[in-house]
């Protein structure tokens, strides 16, 4: 199975745990290891189905240009002799990516540039893993063991000088973070007062984590799973950020908002959320609830001023439900403040959010999320 993404704005293609077989010379062609032909295009159009390739065009393109330029420059003099034996240059060397799977591949490309525009030599090698390719593109294929592998192409030109450059490729199975949760000690805050802010987040591979906070307003002190975050002097509703990383490129990222006001706002403080029938049925884990398909759930909005309430809507992602009317998947029980939610017969992800409204354009929302599972003893 084929993936197709865009990362930092460059697109990759890939297939998890197949090598690659054979890139020709010039990129004219890939072909796969069933068989497949994989045809580069601009900016890293995915081609094919079978063999896992990661593009770096757009960047590439760039420093061949750069590469071009730099070979129409004259040769070093020295003493008011041109030199016949100015050492190349390589401009860049890089990854499609720095922390590969065992048994994964990837494309490593190598720009380098001769002052007297002359043909050059690539020379690849690996402490580990096989190399396959062709002058300065090269796809490399981790082994089956983790750790760091170190590649190391030596660049030579038509006068036999040569240099070298390497670059190193963590090879290990990761399982990114999961963020249990993001929390404030208040739920509003006056103009220019402090908030407490923690996060929870776990990694099953005990590696060392990460943690970046930010805000769209507001000021943030502090690093680590616990800052302080300063209201701005104006009364708005403010979102913080945080993103959690193990140091192998796998990454989780949480959010919440606080209401920044004079007075104490409408806010719903919490949800409660019971099951329906089967309590096996449900699970609360890592932040997030787990429900098996088909079954259903109560979940009730606590709001800390309900004589302010004006109306109730939620949502799962698809059509509102506003009270009386309900949804595909959202029931109204007793009352606008709570629903009953039954979950689909598929595997998926959703997120139930309840919007309070008071008079005029006061509002209050808060979410929880929810997985459904089709295996009921998997949960």
């Amino acid at each position: 199975m084929q993936e197709r993404r865009v990362l930092d704005g460059h697109t990759r293609c890939r297939r998890r745990g197949t090598p690659l077989a054979t890139v020709y010379e010039g990129l004219s062609s890939w072909s796969g290891s069933h068989g497949d032909t994989f045809i580069p295009r601009a900016y890293g159009e995915c081609v094919g189905k079978n063999t896992r390739v990661r593009a770096l065009t757009l960047r590439r393109g760039i420093l061949l240009a750069l590469a071009g330029f730099l070979a129409l420059l004259p040769s070093a003099a020295v003493g008011g002799c041109t030199s016949t034996h100015s050492v190349p240059e390589i401009v860049s060397l890089e990854s499609g990516d720095r922390v590969i799977a065992p048994g994964d591949s990837v494309l490593i490309e190598c720009v380098a540039v001769s002052a007297d525009g002359g043909d050059l030599d690539y020379q690849w090698d690996s402490d580990r893993g096989t190399l396959n390719g062709h002058d300065g593109t090269y796809a490399w294929t981790a082994p089956e063991q983790e750790g760091v592998a170190r590649i190391t192409v030596t660049v030579t030109n038509r006068a036999g000088v040569a240099v070298s450059e390497s670059i190193a490729i963590v090879v290990k199975k990761n399982t990114p973070p999961v963020i249990a949760g993001v929390a404030a000690d208040r739920g509003w805050v006056p103009p220019a007062g402090t908030v407490t802010l923690s996060c929870a987040a776990e990694d099953v591979d005990g590696d060392e984590l990460t943690y970046t906070w930010s805000s769209d307003c507001g000021e943030i002190d502090g690093e680590g799973p616990s800052v302080t975050w300063t209201a701005p002097l104006a009364e708005r509703e403010c979102i913080i950020f945080v993103e959690v990383d193990d140091g192998y490129e796998g990454r989780a990222r949480a959010s919440l908002s606080i209401v920044v006001s004079v007075t104490e706002p409408l806010l719903v403080t919490h949800m409660e959320v019971t099951a329906v029938d089967n309590p096996r049925a449900l699970v609360f884990s890592g932040g997030r609830y787990t429900i098996y398909r088909g079954a259903s759930m109560i979940v009730r909005a606590i709001v800390n001023k309900r004589e302010m309430v004006v109306s109730y809507e939620w949502t799962d992602g698809g059509t509102a439900a506003v009270f009386p009317v309900g949804s595909r998947r959202i029931r109204f029980e007793g009352g606008p403040e709570e629903i009953r939610w039954t979950a689909p017969e598929g595997r998926g992800d959703y997120t139930i959010t309840a919007i309070v409204k008071g008079e005029g354009e006061e509002a209050a929302r808060r979410s929880i999320l929810v997985s459904v599972e089709t295996c009921l003893p998997c949960m």
